[in-house]
């Protein structure tokens, strides 16, 4: 093969130049011919005859182009199969605390549980009350419950004790007294667990807390005579 683009007819070229012979290589790896054209050949020789007289040098170079930049690392879940767990749900009873604490109402930790708290309501001029509040989960209500009133067998006269708390019943604005199966007279409201906000907490608590130490002497009263207190 005769060179005709790089050599001239008449005259001798000096010039050093690289032509690439090959495929391309990619960004990865390839192989690459470097062809360095030497000074002073002759028109007519041939890039055979050149090679054999050391005219033209064909080097061949392989390279590999390393790839400095490495895919960020993926952190796996330490335990595949542990699904993320749901946050607690509070209970009406973890909310009634929290209402406590904030009115700054006591809690009887010793007596209490997780799903009751027993508190004591204490008045300057009438005295001391407990309070017993008790989340039912099967119903979704808490009822508040307060004894120590007495005990209707042991009664003078049940019937007048029973007209009178009857009566009473009419005459309070929340809840009601009863009697239990064991003859204990205890007074009760229950509350739908999800209308227990702070405010309407509050009514129900102080306003039990007042109405069982107004009426507490009463019924003890009628409990040893049968008859209420005159005035």
């Amino acid at each position: 093969m005769k060179s005709t683009g790089f050599l001239g007819n008449s005259r001798k070229i000096a010039l050093a130049m690289a032509l690439v012979t090959g495929p391309v290589p990619n960004i990865t790896c390839g192989n690459q011919w470097i062809v360095q054209v030497q000074p002073n050949l002759e028109p007519t020789q041939s890039l055979q005859q050149a090679d054999r007289q050391s005219g033209w040098t064909i080097e061949r170079m392989s390279f590999r182009q390393q790839n400095t930049s490495k895919p960020p690392a993926q952190t796996e879940p330490q335990n595949k199969g542990e699904q993320p767990r749901a946050p607690r749900r509070a209970s009406p009873i973890d909310t009634i605390r929290k209402h406590m604490q904030r009115l700054g109402y006591s809690i009887d930790e010793s007596k209490s549980k997780p799903e009751m708290i027993v508190s004591n309501y204490s008045d300057p001029k009438k005295g001391k009350v407990t309070i017993v509040m008790i989340y039912d989960k099967r119903k979704e209500v808490v009822g508040f419950y307060i004894y120590k009133f007495g005990n209707m067998d042991k009664a003078v006269d049940p019937s007048a004790l029973e007209k009178y708390l009857l009566s009473t019943n009419d005459a309070i604005i929340i809840g009601g007294f009863f009697v239990d199966k064991d003859g204990d007279i205890g007074y009760k409201y229950v509350s739908a667990a999800s209308q227990l906000s702070l405010g309407s907490f509050e009514v129900i608590y102080v306003t039990m807390a007042t109405v069982a130490l107004d009426r507490r002497p009463e019924i003890r009263k009628l409990m040893e005579t049968g008859k209420k207190e005159e005035g």
